[in-house]
């Protein structure tokens, strides 16, 4: 396994992933009733200063809807930074995450469980949900990313205090599994 084209994967995908937010960002209530707002700093340090102009005052629907299109894309990433890593074979449904790697482990293994919610189910919060156990999914991401529950109705994806760390999180644990021979498959002979 090439560390750089690994590295270089998940880094595209990340830029491309954050060119998508600025487009879309995630919207407060106190923007209803606005007709113009910038874009969050993180997009203007990253090549995209962008005002956003309305024809009308924002109402509680358009947030609600632009806030559900940025959530999916926010799914979205999970799910593709999943597939990257299992189409190195870092992780996969067989392969189980290598709790022998020091860095990285537990954010592996939560996106895993992430995206196999994500990508298995609606995606959508169900604390009724035991085949994939939403409601310790739920519990352990607010414990590890030390997040308050406020009765959430969605998993929990902001990038700044769940997405950011779980992506470095992975890239820390790939490092370790390519560069550690001991971790390294056997080669059949």
């Amino acid at each position: 396994m090439d560390l750089k084209t690994i590295f270089r994967e998940m880094d595209t995908l990340k830029a491309n992933f954050e060119n998508c937010k600025a487009y879309f960002p995630h919207m407060n209530k106190k923007m209803i009733g606005c007709q113009q707002f910038n874009t969050a700093p993180r997009y203007w340090h990253k090549g995209f200063p962008f005002t956003f102009f309305f024809n009308k005052p924002l109402t509680a629907q358009d947030v609600k809807k632009n806030n559900e299109i940025s959530h999916w894309l926010n799914e979205n990433f999970v799910v593709r930074l999943c597939a990257i890593l299992n189409s190195y074979k870092i992780c996969s449904k067989r392969k189980h995450i290598d709790s022998s790697v020091r860095n990285g482990s537990n954010e592996m293994y939560l996106l895993k469980r992430l995206r196999d919610v994500i990508a298995h189910s609606s995606g959508r919060y169900n604390p009724n949900d035991k085949k994939h156990d939403h409601k310790g999914l739920m519990r352990d991401l607010l414990s590890y990313f030390n997040l308050s529950n406020q009765n959430r109705k969605a998993f929990p994806l902001p990038i700044d205090t769940v997405l950011d760390p779980l992506f470095e999180g992975c890239k820390r644990y790939v490092q370790e599994k390519v560069c550690t021979p001991s971790l390294q498959p056997p080669t059949s002979q």
